[in-house]
């Protein structure tokens, strides 16, 4: 029998659509609160960070990521430990915010790097980005402190993204 498939939340919204970054929360897959301390203690397998694009509120996140771990083949949701990244990349007046959420999105970087800084630097650390969330993920990458954590794949979708955000000497990747 399978383990458990082992995903959660790191939820860094102050309200279900726009607002503020705000410290981190975590969340299982059914929403209920974990323990902050929580983020030392994960498993000792890949850590896969799924980051959703711009305009997804809270609830849309969830659904999207709870879908996504759903069509995955079974062997890939046990062999990884999932965390769906909730961040406040819309406003209340839709695509009217797109110019201003560049802000948030290096926001975000900054407080996702420091959770996940807190992990367990033995194992590596995927990225999976879609849209402005590819500039959240890149922008992490760029915070994350360069010998702490071990990134491992990175695949962006639709990366909203400068033309120069992957040349050579602008990202710690060594294949970069």
């Amino acid at each position: 029998r399978a383990p458990p498939v082992s995903a959660d939340f790191v939820d860094l919204r102050q309200s279900d659509v726009g607002g503020p970054v705000r410290e981190p929360a975590r969340y299982d897959l059914s929403g209920r609160a974990i323990r902050a301390a929580t983020f030392q203690r994960l498993p000792g397998r890949p850590t896969v960070c799924v980051v959703h694009g711009y305009n997804v509120s809270r609830s849309a996140g969830r659904d999207s990521f709870r879908r996504l771990l759903a069509m995955l083949r079974p062997s890939a949701r046990h062999e990884a430990r999932w965390l769906g990244v909730l961040w406040p990349g819309d406003h209340a007046t839709g695509v009217l915010s797109y110019p201003f959420e560049e802000r948030d999105a290096d926001r975000t970087a900054r407080t996702l790097a420091r959770v996940l800084g807190r992990l367990p630097a033995s194992y590596p650390l995927d990225f999976v980005g879609h849209s402005l969330g590819c500039r959240v993920v890149l922008e992490t990458m760029r915070q994350l402190e360069p010998a702490s954590l071990e990134v491992g794949e990175v695949v962006l979708f639709a990366g909203a993204v400068d033309d120069d955000a992957l040349a050579p000497g602008l990202l710690p990747l060594a294949n970069a």
